[in-house]
């Protein structure tokens, strides 16, 4: 069987739409069997792209889990932005350079880190596992650019101001974990300031959600951490944050939006939805 690959090809949406249709998910891990059912389920929405939250393959280190990867998303022949977790970065813990990542999910020389706009949305899709322990540090170049475009006038103007980080802020169903201080402290005068709709991130193997309410309106916290990999475990879950939903099933996250109304929804494997939200302007 050849191991050979086709280049990675970048494509324009149409940033002028009215409206947007896309799906989100995350820590597909390995999980080849559940992760080709989401696929299926995710293909029924006839979405315009996707977004890979992280922890795409069990281990970043071997370079045949990431043609497995692509051979997968073949079955859904659309864009899909495609980002960073922990395990990508498998076996770079000399460098921190996730170099099978790069190879063949990324353009030569294109950063880890990325924006982009899609109709009523815009995006801004991080990397914090560049440092250990996980962070943006001040300074970096990663940190002055995300600060350049949450203050620039695409962002302002734009209504759906959606940021997606593999480790969460928040996280109430992993015991022992309850988030990243590092990634709250980043984000958080923005959401307060109403500059951040949504944050949505994977990390932690289940799907949680937490609706934060500020003067400026709502922002929504989401894991979609069920796209493969193995659940966390049905009885074990911490104290704080508590977070508003908790639910232990492998799904994947759609989301449709215009310029004054966002709807969220949770989907199962087997295509049942298992909770969903709106967002109004």
């Amino acid at each position: 069987m050849s191991q050979s690959i086709s280049p990675v090809f970048k494509i324009e949406l149409n940033n002028h739409s009215q409206e947007a249709l896309f799906t989100v998910w995350s820590d597909s891990q390995g999980g080849w069997e559940n992760f080709s059912k989401i696929l299926v389920q995710m293909k029924k929405q006839n979405p315009q792209f996707t977004v890979g939250i992280g922890d795409l393959v069990g281990n970043g280190g071997n370079y045949w889990h990431y043609i497995k990867l692509l051979n997968e998303l073949h079955q859904l022949p659309i864009p899909h932005y495609l980002f960073p977790g922990n395990h990508d970065y498998d076996g770079s813990y000399n460098d921190w350079v996730p170099k099978n990542f790069k190879h063949y999910l990324k353009t030569n020389s294109e950063a880890n880190y990325r924006f982009w706009k899609s109709g009523p949305c815009v995006f801004v899709g991080l990397d914090p596992n560049e440092n250990f322990p996980v962070d943006i540090k001040k300074g970096s170049d990663q940190y002055n650019w995300f600060k350049e475009i949450i203050q620039s006038e695409i962002w302002k103007k734009t209504p759906w101001k959606i940021i997606l980080v593999h480790q969460p802020p928040f996280s109430q169903g992993w015991k022992g974990y309850h988030g990243e201080k590092n990634i709250q402290d980043l984000l958080k005068p923005y959401w307060e300031s109403g500059m951040i709709d949504l944050v949505i991130s994977g990390h932690t193997h289940d799907y949680e959600r937490l609706l934060l309410g500020h003067q400026k309106g709502k922002t929504g916290f989401l894991i979609v951490g069920g796209a493969g990999g193995s659940l966390e475990p049905e009885n074990e879950m911490e104290d704080f944050p508590l977070m508003d939903r908790v639910i232990r099933k492998h799904h994947f996250g759609k989301i449709t939006a215009d310029h004054q109304k966002l709807v969220f929804e949770a989907h199962s494997i087997d295509g049942v939805i298992i909770d969903k939200f709106t967002l109004e302007k």
